[in-house]
């Protein structure tokens, strides 16, 4: 796994971050130029954003941002991605525990994470990995023409 490197990982993070969600409901085409908002946003974090490498191939994704949660600093895991032809392999689940470990070493004492509603497979991991369910949101859609 290594650091995202600034104008030069923005085609890989995206290339994970497609294969991994293109098939989820509400997913949103990740492009260069959001992660280039996104680093804009206030809890950014300059070493928050990993990939994880196979061999030359981007194969997994995390990012970790700062927020607050009931007044307390916590950090925000995201991007928790692991490209179609690599599931299944336990990667996400290591990657999950570097995040966690991201926040510990940083000295955050919580983490907190959201995950897609129809995505069981990754809810269980978070179950299995000592997540607790906070809140349940359900998104809606109006195409106005």
């Amino acid at each position: 796994m290594k650091t995202f490197r600034e104008n030069i990982d923005e085609d890989s993070w995206c290339a994970v971050i497609n294969d991994a969600f293109g098939h989820s409901l509400g997913h949103v085409r990740m492009t260069p130029e959001k992660i280039r908002h996104w680093k804009l946003e206030k809890g950014y974090l300059q070493e928050g954003m990993k990939l994880l490498w196979y061999n030359d191939k981007p194969v997994g994704s995390i990012g970790i941002t700062k927020d607050n949660h009931k007044g307390s600093e916590i950090y925000f895991i995201d991007a928790v991605a692991v490209i179609n032809d690599f599931q299944g392999k336990g990667l996400g689940k290591n990657l999950l525990r570097a995040g966690i470990e991201f926040a510990a070493n940083s000295g955050i004492q919580k983490v907190m994470l959201s995950v897609n509603g129809e995505n069981d497979k990754a809810a269980d991991m978070y179950f299995r990995e000592g997540f607790e369910k906070e809140a349940l949101y359900k998104c809606f859609y109006l195409d106005i023409k």
